[in-house]
């Protein structure tokens, strides 16, 4: 289970996400990131993500981090 929290106001926007990643039940890493905030000169975007999300060699936190940069 993942959770996801944001809070935003005129002033802030807040998110927060667990660090936990776990696969049928199973410790995969303590300190997993899920969180990603980019800060373009005219824009403000935070995402995250839920689970482990890959598919054989496919991992979209790598996939994520180069999609929105590009």
């Amino acid at each position: 289970m993942t959770l996801i929290m944001i809070v935003g106001s005129p002033v802030a926007t807040v998110l927060v996400s667990d660090r936990r990643l776990t696969n049928n039940r199973r410790l995969v890493d303590d300190e997993s990131n899920k969180a990603i905030v980019v800060l373009p000169a005219d824009a403000r975007l935070a995402a995250s993500i839920t689970g482990i999300a890959r598919a054989g060699s496919f991992m979209t936190n790598g996939w994520l981090l180069e999609a929105l940069h590009e």
